[in-house]
């Protein structure tokens, strides 16, 4: 029989296969209907900055190029408010200096992109403005008969705007790049790092997704695909990180077949935040709904943390955990859970509703789950059914 690692490394070769070749086929594709990256996701951004090697060079080096996609823009938006000056009647003094003004305020956002500013909180969340800046921009041009589709036809071959259903089409997420090589790739540059709801596949498309992933593997191939193998010292110096940056980057993580003292590693790593978690021992499986997972949160003491360790888990039972965390985690209110399991049962005894019901998203795929490479052979637990 496999062992839990080849299976989860075969199931993840899978998935990605799946999602190589189905994101971005559809006319809806989500990466293309603006930036979903929050403030909470920031602060996840940041923490993968120090953590992955090389996350902050292909940021960079993605953001740059998209900053160069955007001074095209740019240059359209000044050419077509040149022509308005000539040929509109009534174009008084005040409204070009209108545009001008909006366009200056995009100009020193492609400065910020092309600029080495730290790859911090307070410099990635200013990011979030583009969003602001272009729809305050079309909207004065708007008011110009004729501009939004001299955007159009004078942007063609250099510019990003188009028209969809007679208004300009949402921009391109400014986190994803076409493809550019070996150095950077295509796709998002937030890596496994990207915004939650992005990581948990919401797709309207059609394509779909999330169909193609079900025709291609089970509901617990694609749980299995969505564990990291990492080890002891990896998944401490991660919590270490998160210490580091403070409470507020503090992430619930899943650890699978780690040793026994990594309750005691882990309440040991959160120390300097003053936080003494409780460690609750959970004799057997694993089993507790949204509802009781959220009690049992709301119920800890106020920064104190939570530490359960189980025999094992299963799927249905990482989906109840990912979608009560999740609620904290879009409520502004990060925890410090960290369920340790001995091993992870490879079949569910039934698939999750959000998975069997085709819901558009799977709260699984932002949720840390890490693989111990180092784990013994599991007999017992791990090769029964639920």
């Amino acid at each position: 029989m496999d062992t839990l690692l080849e299976r989860s490394q075969a199931a993840r070769q899978t998935l990605e296969a799946v999602i190589s070749r189905v994101c971005g086929a559809c006319v809806r594709n989500c990466c293309h209907q603006g930036t979903m990256m929050g403030s909470q996701d920031v602060r996840r951004l940041v923490k993968g900055v120090r953590i992955e090697p090389g996350r902050g060079q292909a940021l960079r080096a993605g953001l740059r190029l998209r900053c160069a996609e955007l001074r095209a823009d740019l240059a359209v938006i000044r050419r077509v408010a040149g022509m308005l000056a000539q040929v509109t009647p009534g174009f008084g003094s005040g409204d070009p200096a209108e545009i001008e003004r909006h366009a200056v305020e995009w100009e020193r956002f492609c400065d910020l992109l092309d600029s080495d500013f730290p790859l911090d909180f307070e410099n990635l969340v200013r990011l979030q403005m583009f969003s602001a800046i272009r729809s305050n921009t079309l909207h004065v041009l708007a008011r110009f008969p004729g501009a939004l589709s001299a955007l159009v036809n004078l942007g063609r071959g250099t510019g990003s705007f188009r028209f969809v259903h007679k208004r300009i089409a949402p921009p391109r997420c400014l986190y994803h790049v076409a493809d550019a090589g070996a150095d950077i790739g295509g796709g998002c540059i937030a890596g496994r790092w990207k915004p939650a709801k992005c990581a948990n596949f919401f797709c309207p498309g059609d394509p779909n997704v999330l169909h193609a992933i079900r025709d291609a593997m089970s509901f617990d191939e694609f749980v299995a695909a969505h564990m990291l193998v990492s080890d002891a010292a990896e998944a401490l110096s991660a919590i270490r990180v998160e210490v580091e940056l403070g409470p507020a980057y503090l992430e619930p993580k899943i650890l699978v077949g780690f040793p026994p003292n990594m309750a005691d590693e882990i309440a040991a790593g959160l120390r300097p935040l003053n936080m003494t978690p409780a460690h609750q021992r959970v004799s057997g499986h694993f089993l507790r709904s949204t509802a009781e997972v959220c009690s049992d949160l709301e119920s800890a003491a106020s920064g104190r943390g939570l530490i359960v360790s189980c025999d094992t888990v299963d799927g249905v039972s990482l989906y109840e955990l990912a979608v009560a965390l999740d609620r904290f985690r879009a409520a502004g209110k990060p925890q410090a859970f960290y369920l340790i399991a001995a091993n992870l049962r490879p079949r569910s005894f039934i698939p999750h509703p959000l998975w069997a019901d085709e819901m558009m998203a799977q709260p699984l795929s932002s949720l840390d789950i890490l693989l111990c490479r180092d784990r013994q052979p599991a007999s017992g637990p791990e090769s029964g059914d639920l």
